[in-house]
């Protein structure tokens, strides 16, 4: 444990870096969950909690949650509730829909793959 502590430092000083320990979060995995509390302690930073968010996309050791995907839906109907009006003519609504909503999905879907349910709910907003 002291040797983690001594390596951070060594890497602080040939670096120029510091670590701001009370911004940080902690995530163990596997063993390392049962010494939690004392890496916490070590550091002096508090122990976080997955499922986390990056860049917008949901970061979770496991596969992805149905909430995780509704995010994407609610993100949908966020951007179509402005565009429901009458000023915006058919043409005028297709291209905004193909420019700027299909960007949405091909973000998520670089990361992870659609399911099914996901995709014809997704559909129902281009119909």
């Amino acid at each position: 444990m002291i040797w983690t502590k001594l390596a951070l430092y060594v890497f602080e000083q040939a670096s120029g870096l510091k670590s701001n320990f009370h911004k940080s979060e902690l995530f163990c995995f596997g063993e390392a969950q049962d010494h939690l509390g004392l890496y916490v302690d070590l550091f002096g930073c508090k122990a976080g909690n997955f499922t986390i968010n990056y860049l917008g996309i949901p970061i979770y050791y496991k596969k992805l949650r149905n909430c995780d995907w509704a995010k994407l839906e609610e993100r949908f109907e966020k951007r179509l509730s402005s565009w429901k009006g009458e000023n915006l003519s058919i043409g005028g609504r297709l291209i905004l829909i193909n420019l700027v909503l299909s960007s949405l999905p091909m973000y998520m879907m670089s990361f992870f793959s659609l399911l099914k349910w996901v995709l014809k709910k997704l559909d129902y907003f281009f119909i």
